[in-house]
């Protein structure tokens, strides 16, 4: 596998993993019939995953905007084909504003920006010491 070179690729990437990882965890809740907001912390580790990966790009910042472009891919077109799959959902669908649509898309980016800082900072430690070993 080789290396991403570029934000750009990177940015692509973590879009095409979001829309995978909501079309696949949609189909699977209709064909298991399982709630599919219990799959929530799968996108939470994802945010995180997506951060630790982005810190190559711009440390803690860079694994901060990782994880808002995963956060808003996923509250953007991860969330219009995980409705037009129409997965299980024990809570019923919900009417749709523009109002609601503007703050879960909001929320969502926030969400995955805070995660992925998170992330970030977990590969803070090791950075430092791959610094250390490579002197």
């Amino acid at each position: 596998m080789s290396p991403i070179r570029s934000r750009t690729q990177f940015y692509i990437l973590i879009v095409c993993m979001i829309v995978f990882i909501d079309v696949g965890g949609s189909v699977a809740s209709r064909v298991l019939h399982f709630d599919y907001t219990s799959l929530v912390w799968v996108s939470w580790s994802v945010y995180a995953f997506i951060g630790y990966r982005g810190f190559s790009f711009g440390r803690l910042i860079g694994g901060a905007v990782a994880g808002l472009v995963a956060g808003v891919a996923d509250g953007t077109i991860g969330w219009l084909l995980s409705t037009a799959i129409k997965p299980q959902i024990s809570s019923g669908q919900h009417e749709l504003t523009a109002l609601s649509v503007c703050v879960v898309v909001v929320t969502v980016a926030l969400l995955g920006a805070f995660l992925g800082f998170l992330g970030a900072l977990m590969r803070l430690p090791f950075e430092n010491q791959e610094k250390s070993a490579g002197a």
